[in-house]
């Protein structure tokens, strides 16, 4: 695989590292700075009143005072009148977070973490096929298959070409990767009837349909 055909990789690659580690460093701030539960004190808070998505009002008592604070965010698992953990600074009783604010930076690394896995077995997917499909142009036996149809599972993306070959001693169909575009409008538009299929000499079962030009880059 040649340089260009790496670098649009390699930029995706850098973006989502860098988003990865950006939401690392705000859950990494909030955890240590916003919601440290070192030195702090467990209670028992009161929901007093929820606005919309924006402002969760609660109130609870330490040593007979009662502290009254609200947090801008919310969650669908409280309600008014429902109670939960509270933790605050014993020195400074205003101070505080509650448990669900505490949780929502866990969910800050897991979803850094989830983001980071789905970019790099892409970034893996999408080489594999590149490295494939150049393996297959140099060493494979092309075909001019007829296109059956266009099939999308769900009637949204991803969509895959079927092609069908008529061998010596049998017919052979072939599937294509997953396409995010629809690919009947080019089709149709240049009046595409047969697909190049790359096929191993020896074996027509192992096989890679090329859909390069569909996606912007020889069906014919």
């Amino acid at each position: 695989m040649n340089n260009n055909n790496k670098k649009p990789f390699r930029i995706l690659f850098i973006v989502f590292f860098f988003l990865t580690i950006m939401f690392c460093g705000i859950a990494y701030f909030l955890q240590n700075n916003v919601y440290n539960k070192e030195g702090k004190v467990t209670g028992e808070a009161l929901i007093t009143r929820i606005d919309g998505e924006d402002r969760t009002y609660y109130e609870y008592v330490v040593d007979g005072v009662k502290v009254s604070k609200y947090t801008s965010s919310t969650t669908s698992s409280l309600s008014v009148g429902s109670k939960t953990k509270v933790y605050y600074n014993p020195n400074n009783i205003k101070e505080s977070f509650l448990d669900f604010e505490y949780y929502s930076v866990i969910s800050l690394y897991i979803s850094a973490g989830v983001m980071f896995v789905i970019a790099f077995i892409f970034i893996l997917a999408s080489l594999k096929k590149v490295k494939d499909l150049k393996w297959y142009r140099e060493n494979g036996m092309v075909l001019s298959a007829k296109i059956t149809k266009v099939f999308a599972p769900y009637n949204r993306p991803p969509y895959f070409i079927f092609c069908e070959y008529d061998g010596y001693d049998q017919k052979y169909t072939y599937k294509s990767g997953p396409l995010n575009k629809d690919p009947r409008p080019m089709l149709e538009e240049y009046d595409i009837k047969r697909g190049t299929v790359y096929v191993e000499p020896d074996n027509y079962k192992k096989y890679m349909v090329d859909t390069s030009s569909i996606e912007g880059k020889d069906i014919y």
